[in-house]
């Protein structure tokens, strides 16, 4: 028999190939649980068996984004359009517990004017960097949200003391 260790309820942290039956951050009425999965019905009316790591445990909500801005925009580094296509841009996340963090966006032709063989540089390494098609509001937007959908927000963001 297997020791049932999870409470009755579990929260989503992420929906991975579930998006039609899985909402993060919703919780979901435990039915039966096994060593790696739990038994439940999903937002589309199905019982069936997800993986455990798709869940926390309880009513616990996971990290979510309440807000994010640019952490620095000066307006003279930008081009007519807003966008400089030689710099990295530092995003400012808000968390829902209201923790900040912070992460770095650019595009592929943002890296690629870096590695010019004008500036000079060999190498770029950039942690907690995002790489999208353009720096836009819409698309760092999903960007983020697609992060946080996956459960993988925090694995590119950095935590931060703002205050210090």
């Amino acid at each position: 028999m297997i020791d049932k260790s999870w409470p009755n309820i579990a929260t989503c942290k992420s929906v991975g190939v579930y998006h039609k039956a899985l909402s993060r951050g919703r919780k979901y009425k435990i039915i039966d649980e096994s060593t790696d999965k739990i038994k439940l019905e999903g937002n589309d009316g199905r019982i069936r068996w997800f993986p455990k790591y798709s869940f926390i445990p309880g009513e616990e909500m996971p990290p979510c984004i309440k807000s994010w801005e640019y952490a620095s925009r000066p307006a003279d580094t930008f081009s007519t359009d807003g966008v400089n296509d030689h710099i990295i841009y530092q995003i400012l996340i808000t968390l829902n517990d209201m923790r900040q963090a912070i992460c770095l966006v650019a595009t592929p032709l943002i890296i690629g004017n870096l590695l010019s063989h004008d500036s000079g540089e060999k190498v770029i390494w950039a942690p907690n960097l995002i790489i999208v098609n353009a720096i836009d509001d819409k698309i760092i937007d999903e960007a983020l949200l697609e992060l946080e959908r996956r459960d993988e927000l925090m694995d590119v963001i950095k935590l931060v003391d703002i205050n210090n």
